[in-house]
C-alpha cells in the first residue's frame, strides 16, 4: 500500500471516489449527476486543505501494474499546533483490509514531521467501526463537557450524536520511530514527504 498526498495527477481518482460517496449517500440520483458531483467535490478537495490517498500500489506513468484509489482522508490545521483529520472514507470493495488505519497513522506521522502537537477528529457514535479504530489507535475521546465546546473549533462539524477524539503527537525521535514501525506494519509507506514548511503551507489552505 502507498499512501500519498494529493496533486492535480490525482484528479480523476478522486472524482470517482467522489461519485461512489455521492451515489451512496443519494442512491436514487442520476449517473449523470453522481459524475457531475464527483468532479465538483474532487475539485474543491484539490484546492482546498491537504489530502492523503491509498493506493493498492504507486501510480505510475504506464498501465502495466494499474494502481486502485483504496481510500482517502483531509487534513487541515485548526489552531497553530492543531491539525483536524476529516473525511476519511475507504472505497466499499477495500474495506476490513487496514486502509483506513493506514490513513489516520499516515495523518499522524505526517502531522509529526510537520511538528504539530495534536490531530483532532469527529465522527458520530453510531459509526461503531470507526469509534472502534480510533480507540484501538489511542485517541482520546473528549468527556461531553469539554466536546461541548469542539463547535468552537473550525473544519468540524459537531451535532448531538457527535464524538471528538484526539490524539498528542509524538514529540521524540524514539516514539516517531515507533508510529513508523506501526505504518510499516501495514506494508504502507508515505512518501515522498515534502518540507516542513511547505506542509504547513499546504494545510492552512
Amino acid at each position: 500500500m502507498q499512501v500519498l498526498i494529493a496533486n492535480q495527477s490525482h484528479f480523476s481518482d478522486l472524482i470517482e471516489l467522489h461519485q461512489s460517496v455521492f451515489q451512496a449517500l443519494h442512491p436514487d440520483a442520476s449517473p449523470e449527476s453522481g459524475a457531475t458531483q464527483g468532479r465538483l467535490r474532487a475539485r474543491n478537495e484539490i484546492n482546498s486543505g491537504l489530502s492523503l490517498l491509498a493506493y493498492d500500489n504507486a501510480p505510475s506513468l504506464d498501465n502495466n501494474s494499474p494502481a486502485h484509489l483504496l481510500g482517502r482522508c483531509v487534513l487541515h490545521e485548526n489552531f497553530t499546533d492543531v491539525i483536524h483529520l476529516s473525511r476519511l472514507y475507504v472505497m466499499p470493495q477495500y474495506r476490513r483490509q487496514g486502509t483506513a488505519s493506514a490513513l489516520v497513522l499516515s495523518a499522524l506521522l505526517l502531522g509529526t514531521m510537520a511538528r504539530y502537537r495534536i490531530l483532532s477528529l469527529d465522527t458520530i457514535a453510531s459509526l461503531q467501526p470507526a469509534c472502534n479504530l480510533y480507540r484501538k489507535l489511542h485517541f482520546t475521546e473528549l468527556s461531553a463537557q469539554e466536546a461541548s465546546i469542539a463547535h468552537l473549533w473550525p473544519n468540524t462539524n459537531m451535532t448531538a450524536e457527535s464524538i471528538f477524539f484526539i490524539h498528542d503527537l509524538p514529540a521524540t525521535i524514539q516514539a516517531r520511530q515507533e508510529l513508523t514501525k506501526s505504518l510499516q506494519g501495514f506494508s504502507t509507506s508515505l512518501e515522498p514527504l515534502p518540507a516542513r514548511d511547505e506542509l504547513r503551507g499546504a494545510l492552512r489552505r
